[in-house]
């Protein structure tokens, strides 16, 4: 490959990252560099790259260990809080920041389903982390807000909770770390929509929505294949 050819392949690259990444401060030269290393691993053959029927399943299958780890780590910087659970967290790190809140805005935030986040919901307000008024806008609702008591125990935290997102991530350089950032922002503003908008919709029609096909042909292992290509419409 000569300077020109070289020079072209670049430009291709970085105009496949932008797509990837979108517009923003986040286009750095550090996760450029991660986001071209990736490439070309497996143009190189140094892993056989993935078949497209196994790209999506692969993803899912991995954010769901990813999320297990964390909840491990979580638990452990939460042994000595009065929070147990990811979830209690999150609702109260929502209501820190969030201020006064109704019931289905909270869940809402934390995609959470009614009867779940009214659970935790009544745990934090056992534990005086949180307190319940009248809403200032519909009589029939409560609002919700965190207490100085919640406070102050979820700034207790922040120090190994910091401390275990950082070992969640402790084998990625930054330019990696900024590039998995961006695409998990997509792929959680894409999904969160689908959640308040389309919670009851069967997923066929989800599907439909968003383009989505899937090759059901039997694999040579006797598996389905899952391979699916989306494009939003």
């Amino acid at each position: 490959m000569n300077k020109t050819e070289l020079l072209k392949y670049l430009i291709d690259e970085i105009e496949e990252y932008a797509d990837v990444m979108g517009l923003g401060d986040c286009l750095t030269p550090s996760s450029f560099a991660a986001f071209l290393s990736v490439r070309t691993r497996s143009i190189a053959g140094d892993k056989a790259p993935e078949q497209p029927d196994r790209l999506d399943i692969n993803i899912a299958r991995d954010f769901a260990l990813i999320y297990r780890y964390s909840r491990s780590y979580v638990k452990r910087a939460m042994q000595d809080s009065k929070l147990q659970t990811l979830e209690e967290y999150t609702y109260l790190a929502t209501l820190l920041t969030g201020g006064v809140m109704t019931k289905t805005e909270l869940n809402n935030a934390n995609a959470m389903e009614k009867t779940s986040g009214a659970e935790v919901i009544q745990r934090l307000i056992k534990k005086g982390l949180v307190s319940q008024q009248a809403s200032r806008t519909d009589r029939r609702s409560m609002d919700v807000s965190i207490t100085e008591e919640g406070r102050q125990e979820i700034f207790k935290i922040f120090a190994p909770l910091k401390k275990s997102a950082a070992l969640l991530t402790s084998s990625l350089k930054e330019g990696q770390k900024v590039l998995l950032s961006r695409i998990q922002t997509v792929l959680c503003a894409d999904n969160h929509q689908l959640f308040l908008e389309h919670r009851e919709t069967p997923l066929e029609e989800l599907a439909e929505l968003k383009g989505v096909t899937v090759d059901n042909t039997t694999t040579s292992h006797g598996r389905a294949s899952r391979g699916v290509s989306a494009g939003n419409k």
